[in-house]
């Protein structure tokens, strides 16, 4: 049950992209059960997320809790061992288990929503002990190639961000794979005058890159929990997946 809710603007006489918007929201439940807040924004009234996916429970059972937020109804679908767990997640709210078989992972039907060409970010909670493994991936899965117009990925412990089969950033920072809860995000704006690419890991800055092509349109689906091959399949859990139309920036 939501209590309340207030959305405050670092400048109301304006209120452009030039400032800050923070939603402030109180919860309660008379069963004193938890309460999952999820956020989904807009620009001009339209969402800016392609698939907002925070994996908590909808459906009153422990399967099929792949919906998305986004209001493009980019839903997922479970493949092989991928299984819910309830108190999983950063937050305890929830979250997807993915046992590295290969065969794994949660499939979103391809969407012109998700065909996103200038600026991108794909976020995503993930805790994990492999070295190398896909997170979110857009293309031919069964192709068993490299084609894929987006990804983002954990490669020997590392952040990295793929753009059109390129290393856009990350691959050179500190390893992650230590069975911890990371926030992993991947942003790409082509139209930057540098560092078109930035990758961070826990809000903080891990590396960036140049690149400038547009992100290559495929009508291939989007992956969570593997990359391009069975080998690079996801051990460990994911939550909070989101694909974003923007590059957000650290604030």
């Amino acid at each position: 049950t939501r209590r309340s809710s207030d959305l405050n603007t670092t400048n109301p006489a304006t209120n452009d992209t030039n400032e800050n918007i923070t939603a402030h929201v109180t919860t309660s439940d008379s069963n004193s059960d938890g309460v999952k807040v999820i956020y989904n924004w807009f620009l001009n009234g339209t969402s800016i997320a392609a698939l907002n996916m925070p994996f908590e429970k909808v459906n009153g059972t422990n399967t099929d809790n792949g919906w998305d937020y986004s209001g493009y109804g980019n839903n997922g679908s479970e493949n092989g061992d991928a299984a819910w767990n309830a108190t999983g997640g950063y937050d305890g709210n929830g979250t997807y288990d993915f046992d590295g078989s290969g065969d794994d992972y949660i499939l979103i039907d391809d969407h012109a929503s998700l065909d996103i060409t200038d600026t991108i970010t794909l976020s995503a909670w993930i805790k994990t002990t492999d070295g190398s493994a896909g997170i979110i991936y857009k293309d031919n899965l069964a192709a068993g190639t490299q084609n894929g117009d987006y990804a983002l990925n954990i490669n020997n412990g590392k952040i990295i961000l793929i753009i059109n089969d390129a290393v856009a950033c990350g691959n050179t920072g500190p390893t992650y794979n230590d069975n911890a809860w990371h926030l992993f995000t991947g942003t790409y704006d082509k139209n930057a005058a540098s560092n078109q690419a930035k990758c961070y890991v826990d809000g903080v800055l891990d590396s960036q890159g140049t690149l400038t092509d547009a992100i290559v349109s495929n009508a291939f689906p989007l992956y969570v929990g593997i990359y391009y091959s069975s080998s690079y399949g996801f051990t460990g859990q994911i939550d909070d997946v989101l694909v974003l139309n923007k590059s957000l920036s650290i604030e």
